[in-house]
């Protein structure tokens, strides 16, 4: 293994004269006798700042070895650091000192002109009349007269160091903190700042409160306050290092400053954050506001000093209070369940006659619960916990009245029993009729039957969970990805809604004007066993447990020349009587990465020309991710009378890109950990990038630097890390690798990505596959690397041509006509910046209508 030194040399004699040098110095090779300090060193960083050990680890598994790595991170630190108040000139301190025989008076300041003495002013002079201030450019500046004095420490060697647009809390808040007072987190993120620079712009941020008995008092806290508790796991994160950063420039102590970064590292840093950071959160709370009621009394404990019996307390009273919260969904589930017996009951004899299942006959649940605690969320660990999804029982329909119902043969729901989520709690009465069971049906209880018959209803996917298990341990990612392997086995929960009566709404014309399309697309899917049907109203109802909701099948162009199958989940928009699928949807909880055409730029940029990219897609990666039974009566399909439950993620629903996304981030980690990289994605398209073994050096160095610069965002549904003004989209926390066998070679190939994605059953596309090489097609854009170009595709620029053509021959169009070509051209300004400003027209014409 080559020392650091060699390292150094080496990659400075592989770019002589290059711009790629580093600041760091030749590091020369540890002795086995600092081995142990090092180790210790290592050990201490881990403990105060986690993800620059992490950065560490990454260079020793590059080969580098713990002295060096350490060497190296230290220099980074140092180089990101901004510059500390007793490197910078100091203002020079003006002598007080009084003259003999003058009272009050400065010490007389240089003259600003040669050879003309200053000449002290006595008491006997006459006043003299103040000068008029003149433009300041012109007018010499007497450092310490009386009229210059206006109580300013300006420092002229100092910069502005502060962030462009940076959120700030309000004054009487940074009061607080200077004060040591205790501050709930929500003042500290990006919603209370913003509330913050509202008052200050309205001039309420001193808002008083006007009582009955005429006296004024403060105003209290805003009402869109929200608890610690409440908070988001990364807007808390955010929250607290923001504190940390107020205290730092209110001039709180050193002591202090050092005590707040030790409380926030030790509980953001703990082994559960990731899974389970509400008791967490409620701890660094409950620490911050004791230790303030506590801070003035004699010896008393430092901030940072945690006892961990309190967490196992919180822990406790959280499962307490959870129990009864089940308790509670229990009993209301009971009384549910109770109604319907009587109800089957009081059923007249003509129905248990006909045996036909009337599923409008029977009320919904009060509340999708029935005795069931919340599934576990295909999410990030730190989201809000998810709504609880309906019950589901055992079913049992006649196989005579499955085929009658369905013309075309029943591919799926033929067998006599149909089988859906457990409830994992049985009734009082022993074997009852599941929510959804008509009369003329046998129903028993879930705790009854195991749940094979719902699991072999799943829909089919190449992803293999014994695979992920392996990867995600082996790269230290499973408390980041806690639900993908589970997901893969049972189903994953993607936030879709209980529904609590059937509707049905019609298709749209762009499926109706093309139904052998639509035709030919479901069919596919029923070959594919990711559709159960067809079924008719009844029996549909029946194997999803109960009422349902369909979403209109919608057809998109997908260029070259095919159609996209869309379930508009958005439908209806303004129906009071039913709420559509994504208005009960929150996407935000499914937050990932996505590299759009910016970050592709920087990532070029920040490569040697020499290096080169390709280019892969999943197939049909939405379909790859199989449904809970507990999702299927939001996603069922109506076409032409016959119903279909889609048993996978589909097109057109609020969660589905950021629930792929969240596998498609997976599986970017997995890579980059098993050393390869810099890699990009965008929904499923994956961007490779790859060096010269040679380059491997000097790039990793920047990684070093990155990972010890950025800081992870939640915006919205999207994740980021942030180095200033650029939004990039990994924490650079892991070393590139040269994983070629021969030494002259690219550090890696597609073969090198074959073997880590193999176990995982990821479903490239073949035919969408782009192989390396110095110019790539990515998001629509072709990049070229060593010209440090970007540029339309020739075929999207000739499309949007013969488009403008076209427009100027005519001299009426439609709004939707503008609309879309309004979008071609904005998304053209990715390569003609210069082009928006004459957009204007077409934005103006639209805003008229």
């Amino acid at each position: 293994m080559a020392t650091s030194a060699t390292f150094w040399n080496s990659r400075d004699s592989a770019r002589p004269g290059g711009t790629r040098s580093s600041s760091v110095p030749p590091i020369e090779p540890t002795a086995n006798l600092e081995a142990a300090s090092d180790m210790k060193n290592l050990a201490d960083l881990t403990r105060t700042n986690p993800a620059a050990a992490a950065a560490v680890r990454a260079l020793i598994k590059a080969d580098h070895t713990i002295g060096a790595a350490l060497a190296m991170m230290q220099t980074a630190m140092a180089t990101a650091a901004p510059p500390k108040a007793q490197d910078r000139p100091s203002t020079p301190k003006r002598d007080h000192a009084r003259r003999p025989g003058c009272s009050n008076s400065a010490p007389l300041s240089p003259s600003p002109l040669p050879n003309r003495k200053r000449v002290a002013p006595h008491e006997n002079d006459a006043p003299r009349k103040k000068p008029t201030k003149g433009a300041r450019a012109t007018t010499p500046i007497i450092v310490g007269s009386e009229e210059e004095d206006d109580g300013l420490d300006i420092d002229y060697g100092a910069r502005n160091h502060n962030s462009f647009e940076e959120h700030w809390p309000s004054n009487k808040i940074c009061r607080l903190v200077k004060s040591l007072d205790f501050v709930d987190m929500w003042f500290f993120t990006p919603a209370g700042c913003r509330a913050a620079a509202k008052d200050r712009r309205d001039g309420t941020e001193q808002a008083m409160l006007l009582q009955a008995d005429g006296t004024l008092k403060p105003a209290g806290p805003p009402q869109s306050l929200v608890k610690d508790w409440d908070l988001d796991a990364h807007d808390f994160r955010s929250a607290a290092d923001k504190w940390l950063k107020v205290a730092m420039k209110m001039g709180v102590s050193t002591r202090m400053q050092n005590s707040i970064a030790l409380l926030n590292n030790e509980i953001c840093g703990h082994e559960s954050w990731s899974t389970e950071p509400t008791p967490l959160i409620r701890w660094h709370h409950h620490q911050r506001e004791t230790w303030a009621r506590d801070r003035f009394t004699p010896g008393c404990y430092a901030l940072h000093a945690l006892d961990p019996a309190t967490y196992a307390n919180i822990r406790l009273r959280g499962a307490v209070a959870a129990s009864d919260a089940a308790n509670t969904r229990s009993a209301i589930a009971e009384a549910a369940v109770a109604t319907m017996r009587q109800q089957q009951q009081g059923s007249t004899s003509s129905r248990q006659a006909n045996h036909q299942p009337q599923g409008d006959n029977f009320p919904a649940l009060p509340a999708c619960v029935a005795g069931q605690a919340a599934p576990t969320t295909f999410r990030a660990a730190t989201a809000p916990p998810a709504r609880t999804d309906r019950p589901f029982g055992w079913i049992t329909t006649s196989t005579k009245e499955a085929s009658n119902s369905s013309p075309r043969g029943n591919q799926h729901a033929s067998s006599s029993t149909l089988g859906a989520a457990s409830t994992g709690r049985g009734t009082a009465g022993g074997s009852t009729a599941a929510h959804g069971a008509r009369a003329g049906t046998t129903a028993t209880s879930s705790v009854d039957r195991p749940l094979t018959a719902a699991r072999g209803a799943l829909g089919p996917t190449q992803l293999r969970a014994s695979g992920w298990s392996a990867a995600l341990h082996k790269a230290g990612l499973a408390q980041r990805y806690p639900t993908i392997v589970a997901g893969i086995q049972q189903g994953f929960h993607v936030g879709l809604p209980c529904i609590t009566s059937t509707f049905v709404p019609p298709n749209h014309k762009s499926a109706t004007k093309d139904p052998a399309t639509v035709r030919a697309k479901i069919d596919k899917e029923l070959a594919a066993g990711r559709y159960i049907g067809p079924l008719s109203r009844p029996a549909c109802e029946a194997a999803v447990g109960g009422p349902f909701q369909c979403s209109p099948i919608s057809l998109a162009p997908k260029p070259p020349d095919g159609w996209r199958f869309i379930q508009d989940a958005s439908f209806p928009r303004s129906d009071p009587s039913h709420q559509s699928i994504n208005s009960q949807i929150r996407s935000d909880d499914w937050p990932c990465t996505y590299a759009g055409i910016a970050t592709v730029i920087w990532q070029i940029l920040h490569l040697p020309p020499s290096a080169q990219a390709a280019a892969r897609d999943v197939r049909s990666a939405y379909r790859a991710i199989v449904l809970h039974p507990s999702q299927w009566p939001a996603a069922v399909v109506h076409w032409e009378g016959e119903f279909f439950i889609d048993t996978c993620l589909a097109f057109g629903m609020a969660s589905s890109a950021g629930a792929w996304g969240i596998v498609g981030d997976a599986l970017a980690d997995v890579l980059r950990h098993a050393g390869i990289g810099p890699i990009l994605k965008w929904v499923d398209d994956y961007l490779f990038f790859r060096v010269p073994r040679r380059e491997l050096h000097s790039i990793n160095t920047e990684r070093v630097l990155l990972a010890a610069r950025v800081q992870r965002e939640h915006r919205g549904g999207v994740i980021l890390w942030r180095d200033g003004d650029r939004e990039l989209t990994e924490d650079f926390s892991t070393a590139l690798l040269a994983l070629s066998p021969e030494p002259d070679e690219w550090a890696y190939d597609f073969s090198s990505v074959d073997t880590v994605c193999a176990p995982l059953g990821v479903p490239w596309s073949a035919e969408k596959e782009q192989a390396f090489g110095p110019r790539i097609t990515y998001y629509g854009v072709e990049f070229d690397i060593p010209g440090r170009i970007v540029s339309l595709p020739e075929r999207k620029r000739a499309g949007l041509l013969l488009l403008l053509r076209e427009w100027l021959t005519r001299a009426t169009f439609r709004r939707d006509e503008t609309e879309s070509i309004l979008g071609k051209l904005q998304f053209a300004t990715h390569v003609v910046p210069n082009g928006r400003q004459y957009l204007t027209g077409l934005v103006t014409f639209l805003g008229l209508y």
